[in-house]
């Protein structure tokens, strides 16, 4: 059975060319059973097409919407501004049959712009048949114009109305966001659909944030665990816990022995993995029995908690794997209530009593806020808008370390909510997890003290003393296990803090006997 499709177009009183020139690209789809339903303020309209005219009273976007769902007979919708045209005369039918195949009730399709006669293809995501998802589209809202209106997408006649029901809609970004997240299935369309004519009265939409914009679900649980009785447990002993393969254990010894000589209490240390080599275990072993108050605790990964991660796209990251362990923590970890996650490039420099025994206050994690909105707040505060969160990007945190409440996080099953955010944003990502844990838990954190995750960034810009500082974080890709003398420039005020990674790591090799017994030095005569 064929399937209708009702093209709706909105005229708010424009030349009769510019119309006319709109409905004849309507009239040259191939589309065999289609309708034009024409809503304008004009009452006749020259055009050699059949078409029901409708005068509206009011031209809010709403109320046309409205008339859009009251007198289209079509199982399919596609809008139409009347500045606008179709391109491709096979485009509408294309497009229909590939919503059929995939069985979606919205489709949204790649965007065309003619600005002073040249067209232009905007970049969109890449994989034709792509979700568009309740987790990806205010990240594909901010990046691609496509998907700040509805004109280019094809929706279900039915899903309209189900948003109109519930939601006063003001504006195309709206409409789109609420029909992704009512639909039972959106993709990206094959076929660019219209071309969008740029004019100096007539341009693109820009992204605005809305009050009910959400990222994810974490937000309204946090709100819904702070309204109820939930009462944060907190254990006497502190348990850590690191991410690691076999490359990284060759940078644990630091971090270890920073936290074994800086810790006033009793420290559990859980070294989470995929796989790793029976010598990298041994090695591992071997440290733990150097410690005093530091135990190492090897921890392998389930085969269903690695499933949750090993499908995210990571040709973008340029980081391991093993980055998105912090995802799956809670998981991994099910004999815990409460953790501080750590990278492996930091050393503890003070007792992380304080840290452990910060109330979360009913948020799944703590964490500090990143370097980067720091630096951008410090040079221009306009700049402190990361192009992936805009506005919001001012809470951007830094995931080298979190503190999380794992037994609200299992409770909530955030790995699996965050393991398939990580999917459907993987092509737009930029820090990888990171991105991934500020999407999710936008607005479901507890902001923490910068000593607790203090970059090279803050070293560099700010005057706290080292000693003052709890967690270094050498993140970036100068790291202090690099080659000093043959890397590239490093600002001095950065030096300190290297020297006092290689203060603790030198202390480690002392320890574990790992120093050879003579050590050369070699100096120019003119500078020794």
């Amino acid at each position: 059975m064929e399937v209708k499709v009702t093209v709706v177009v909105i005229d708010r009183g424009l030349p009769q060319a510019k119309l006319t020139k709109c409905l004849e690209s309507v009239a040259k789809q191939t589309l065999v059973d289609k309708e034009v339903l024409l809503i304008s303020p004009k009452t006749e309209v020259d055009a050699a097409i059949d078409m029901h005219l409708v005068q509206p009273a009011t031209v809010s976007f709403n109320q046309l919407l409205g008339l859009a769902a009251k007198y289209a007979q079509g199982e399919f919708i596609s809008i139409l501004e009347a500045e606008n045209f179709y391109l491709d005369e096979q485009a509408l039918a294309k497009n229909l049959a590939d919503l059929a195949t995939n069985k979606a009730d919205l489709g949204v399709a790649p965007l065309v712009v003619l600005d002073q006669g040249t067209f232009y293809f905007k970049t969109n995501p890449t994989n034709v048949h792509k979700l568009v998802t309740t987790n990806n589209i205010i990240p594909y809202m901010r990046l691609f114009e496509a998907f700040r209106y509805v004109q280019g997408s094809l929706f279900s006649r039915e899903l309209l109305v189900d948003v109109l029901a519930e939601q006063a809609v003001k504006t195309e970004q709206q409409l789109l966001y609420y029909l992704v997240h009512t639909c039972q299935k959106a993709v990206l369309l094959p076929e660019t659909l219209c071309c969008f004519v740029l004019t100096e009265d007539h341009q693109l939409p820009v992204f605005k944030w809305e009050e009910d914009y959400q990222y994810s679900n974490a937000q309204s649980f946090v709100q819904a665990i702070k309204q109820s009785d939930y009462h944060e447990e907190i254990p006497d002993r502190i348990q850590l816990t690191i991410g690691v393969d076999d490359g990284l254990i060759l940078h644990l010894e630091a971090l270890v022995h920073s936290l074994d000589k800086n810790t006033d209490t009793p420290i559990d240390l859980y070294i989470i993995y995929a796989s790793l080599t029976a010598e990298s275990i041994s090695r591992v072993k071997f440290i733990n029995d150097k410690l005093e108050a530091v135990t190492l605790i090897l921890r392998p990964i389930p085969k269903e908690s690695r499933q949750f991660i090993e499908n995210i796209n990571m040709d973008k990251a340029r980081l391991p794997s093993g980055t998105y362990f912090r995802i799956i923590v809670p998981e991994v970890l099910t004999d815990l209530e409460r953790v501080i996650y750590l990278d492996t490039d930091m050393v503890v420099n003070a007792s992380l009593k304080p840290l452990w025994q910060t109330p979360l206050e009913g948020n799944f994690i703590g964490a500090c806020e990143d370097s980067l909105v720091f630096y951008h707040r410090r040079v221009n505060a306009e700049y402190a808008e990361y192009v992936l969160f805009g506005k919001q990007g001012e809470r951007y945190f830094n995931a080298g370390m979190i503190l999380m409440d794992l037994k609200l996080m299992r409770q909530y099953s955030t790995s699996f909510y965050s393991a398939q955010l990580a999917l459907d944003t993987a092509d737009v990502i930029k820090y990888a997890d990171q991105d991934v844990q500020n999407l999710y838990f936008y607005g479901a954190n507890k902001q923490i003290d910068l000593t607790y995750n203090y970059g090279l960034e803050y070293v560099q810009y700010t005057d706290r003393p080292l000693s003052e500082v709890a967690i270094i974080h050498y993140y970036g890709w100068k790291k202090p296990w690099m080659n000093m003398v043959t890397e590239t420039f490093m600002h001095p005020s950065r030096r300190p803090a290297m020297h006092l990674y290689r203060q603790y790591h030198n202390e480690m090799k002392v320890i574990l006997g790992d120093n050879p017994d003579v050590i050369s030095v070699i100096l120019a005569a003119d500078q020794a």
